[in-house]
């Protein structure tokens, strides 16, 4: 019974994927917010070719095309 295992051993995911992906998620936010509409669209881009299924991806991509 392995209650305290780490989520290292548990997940079989990229976890250097996962920074990456919020990381530019975070950065397209940004430049969204500063109304930098070119860099937003292209971090936004990248974080849905990492994660085709990023949600807050699409919504921010759909604010851009507002």
């Amino acid at each position: 019974f392995a209650v305290s295992m780490p989520d290292l051993l548990i997940w079989e995911e990229d976890l250097q994927i996962r920074n990456e992906i919020h990381c530019r998620y975070m950065m397209g936010l940004g430049y969204l917010g500063l109304g930098n509409s070119k860099q937003a669209h292209e971090e936004l881009d990248i974080v849905i070719s990492l994660d085709i299924n990023h949600q807050g991806a699409y919504t921010g991509l759909n604010l851009l095309d507002i």
